[in-house]
C-alpha cells in the first residue's frame, strides 16, 4: 500500500476523544433520564421531586411556586432533548447542550 494512503487512513484513526462530562454534568443528565422516566410512568412532578430531593425540601416552600417545581420541569425539558437528539451530540464529542466548547 502507497505511503499516502496510509496517512489518509491514519487521518480517520486519530480522532480526537470527546471531552469527558464533568461531574455536574453526569449527575443533570442522570437526574434528567430519571425525571424522563418518572414522567412517562406518569409521575407528578411533586412526587418526582419528593423522591430526587426528598419530602422535607419539597414541603418546605410552597408547590405552585417551588424552585424545585422548576427544577423538575427543566429536567423533564432536558431528558427529553436527550432522547430525542442530545445523545447524538454526547456521541460526537460535544456537550449535552450540542456545544463544542463551554460559554464564557
Amino acid at each position: 500500500m502507497p505511503k499516502a494512503s496510509n496517512a489518509r487512513l491514519g487521518f480517520w484513526y486519530r480522532k480526537r476523544s470527546p471531552p469527558p462530562l464533568t461531574s455536574q454534568q453526569r449527575r443533570r443528565i442522570q437526574l434528567a433520564l430519571r425525571t424522563l422516566d418518572a414522567r412517562r410512568d406518569r409521575a407528578s412532578y411533586q412526587t418526582i421531586a419528593r423522591h430526587l430531593f426528598g419530602a422535607e425540601a419539597v414541603s418546605r416552600e410552597h408547590w405552585k411556586t417551588s424552585s424545585l417545581k422548576a427544577q423538575i420541569t427543566r429536567l423533564s425539558a432536558h431528558g427529553t432533548h436527550l432522547t430525542t437528539k442530545g445523545y447524538r451530540f454526547l456521541l460526537l464529542g460535544k456537550g449535552p447542550t450540542g456545544r463544542s466548547k463551554p460559554r464564557k
